[in-house]
């Protein structure tokens, strides 16, 4: 697909503290990418066993655990050097992920490319994984690991398509930032979509004014502009 694989137009610059969070709730993954030259090698096993340590009942009563600090003194280095690499190994995650996506899908496990799209319009990932079932349009979707790549873990499944590219056929499911997928507002999208007062870029480039401009467009018949929207907010 000619879509960017897993960077934002406007770079998301998360803390550490999430890309730890996010990293930790897949701690398993870390182990696909010993023996490929990084300077992050050595610690890639200790960094295993936070994980499985993280994720742990204990881990709930140890409230001094999963500092920078903490975490520096468990695999014998510096924290500044556990953030640096800690970030790095987020980040090759990601690249590992496009380049090799087998690699997340377990044994009957059918591989799927998720779309993610954050609350705001500039934060967007991508990142391909197993699930032993398809969902459905409506369905939510909990998935930490992308958090500190557009600032949310928690999605409905907008849409569901099936592809065919080099022989094989793919799954790509679109997930929209949210707790709950609304039918009323997504029957205004495609009303207004079909009545061509809405098209595909003014959905994508208006996301942050777009349900103000469905409630008009409900309310009085037409889609007002963006212009209009920031001057009806300006003035609440």
């Amino acid at each position: 697909m000619s879509r960017l694989k897993h960077a934002s137009p406007e770079k998301y610059i998360p803390s550490i503290r999430d890309i730890r969070v996010s990293l930790f709730s897949e701690y398993q993954w870390i182990s696909l990418l010993p023996n490929r030259g990084k300077p992050y090698n050595h610690i890639i096993d200790g960094l295993i066993k936070i994980g499985k340590y993280w994720n742990s009942d204990d881990s709930e009563s140890d409230n001094g655990a999963f500092t920078m600090k903490w975490m520096a003194e468990k695999l014998h280095e510096s924290p500044a050097h556990v953030s640096k690499w800690i970030r790095a190994i987020y980040e090759d995650l990601f690249e590992l992920n496009c380049s090799e996506p087998e690699l997340f899908v377990d044994d009957g496990e059918i591989l799927c490319e998720f779309w993610f799209s954050g609350f705001q319009e500039e934060r967007y990932c991508s990142f391909s994984f197993g699930l032993p079932a398809l969902p459905h349009v409506g369905d939510t979707l909990d998935f930490c690991f992308v958090r500190a790549a557009i600032g949310c873990d928690f999605f409905y499944i907008k849409g569901i398509r099936h592809y065919r590219q080099g022989g094989k056929t793919c799954i790509e499911i679109d997930c929209e930032a949210g707790t709950k997928y609304n039918k009323f507002r997504e029957f205004l999208l495609d009303k207004a979509q079909f009545m061509n007062e809405i098209g595909f870029m003014t959905e994508h480039n208006a996301r942050p004014y777009l349900d103000d401009m469905l409630r008009a467009y409900e309310k009085k018949g037409y889609v007002p502009s963006v212009e209009t929207i920031i001057r009806e907010r300006e003035e609440r």
